[in-house]
């Protein structure tokens, strides 16, 4: 059963098993933007999306939510909801556009608190994800595949197996996609070039290391279109020899009768060998430059304001350039000192903003962009 309610941007939780990037359960949704801004897994772009926003919020598209343990967690939207919630947060935002080249947003979006969202069970919450996002191309391969085994009980595909056994050969790869997942990694490929699949487990009779760059080169040799629809079709072999003849020439098929590695079990033994809460090793002092200078106020600030934070910012990178040859850059100091002047007088408006009578959404509107 499903139904539409507004409700409070507030009171919306991002999905921690969002196969967009799985995590922690125990994570807060401010943790989980944060590494939506770094974004490593390469699916958020956070950026992208509020450029698309463009100056409204458009509702034809409702957030998917399930409430569990009495929170309104959302299945299908985490994006747009880790979007509104960092452009609404100065510290967030201030981190966000430290590494994020975002857009300006509109005023509309920085006083949205609330939006209409299709309230549902879960099971139904999760038909909506898979439709959404299996044809539309918005997940890769790999995280279908993750969708499939956690949240639809179907054993693991080739893709999250190989990922599995080698960390990172299929996520940050050209490999992570319908043509490498039905074409390339094959059981009957992988076993033309030495690999073999058994029990969700990826087997070889390569070294660790030389799986890693066979696995390597595989998609060295998609991305260069080595191995298309039109060249080397489904030929793994041919693909890697155009990269080097000489290594991959005398690939052979594999053997039981040859020496035999587990690459999922050596993974997972890895894994489990990395202590959960390692004691860091004593650092090693620097060396300090006679140079060296404190760092612009002793440390990192995050300015009330959006204006604020900019032009904190701004006067950080021309201070850290000065840093590095001050006596050679001494001409940039009187522009640090205008630049602080203003930032004092920005810092000192909003401020008075506060505490003036206006009311609250009209000070978070004004504290934005002047």
């Amino acid at each position: 059963m499903q139904s539409v309610r507004y409700l409070p941007l507030s009171e919306l939780h991002l999905w921690t098993e969002n196969p967009r990037d799985p995590i922690s359960e125990n994570m807060s949704d401010g943790e989980i933007i944060r590494r939506a801004i770094e974004d490593k897994s390469n699916n958020w772009h956070l950026d992208k999306l509020l450029s698309d926003f463009g100056s409204e919020y458009h509702q034809n598209k409702l957030p998917v939510v399930v409430i569990i343990n009495d929170k309104y967690v959302v299945y299908d939207g985490n994006r747009r909801i880790a979007m509104l919630k960092c452009i609404q947060d100065d510290e967030l935002f201030a981190l966000a556009t430290g590494q994020l080249k975002l857009a300006e947003p509109p005023d509309s979006l920085l006083t949205l608190d609330e939006l209409p969202c299709c309230i549902c069970d879960q099971e139904t919450a999760l038909d909506i994800v898979e439709k959404d996002h299996r044809g539309a191309g918005k997940w890769g391969m790999l995280q279908y595949e993750w969708f499939l085994h956690y949240h639809k009980g179907q054993p693991k595909g080739t893709l999250a197996i190989v990922e599995e056994a080698l960390p990172g050969s299929i996520s940050a790869t050209k490999l992570n996609e319908e043509y490498a997942r039905t074409r390339l990694l094959t059981k009957a490929n992988l076993n033309m070039i030495g690999f073999d699949l058994r029990d969700g487990h990826l087997i070889t009779n390569h070294t660790p290391e030389l799986a890693r760059n066979i696995l390597s080169d595989l998609a060295t040799a998609r991305e260069q279109g080595k191995t298309s629809h039109r060249h080397n079709a489904g030929d793994v072999k041919s693909a890697l020899i155009e990269i080097d003849s000489e290594r991959y020439s005398s690939l052979q098929k594999f053997s039981q009768d040859k020496i035999v590695y587990d690459l999922t079990e050596r993974a997972t033994r890895e894994e489990k060998s990395q202590p959960t809460d390692p004691t860091p090793a004593p650092k090693r002092r620097p060396r300090l430059n006679k140079t060296t200078t404190e760092p612009l106020f002793g440390g990192k600030l995050y300015p009330k304001g959006r204006t604020s934070n900019q032009l904190y910012r701004a006067l950080e990178d021309i201070h850290g350039f000065y840093r590095k040859k001050p006596a050679d850059r001494e001409h940039l100091l009187p522009i640090i000192a205008m630049g602080l002047r203003l930032l004092l007088d920005i810092t000192a408006r909003y401020w008075s903003q506060v505490k003036s009578a206006t009311p609250k959404s009209e000070i978070n509107r004004q504290s934005r962009p002047i």
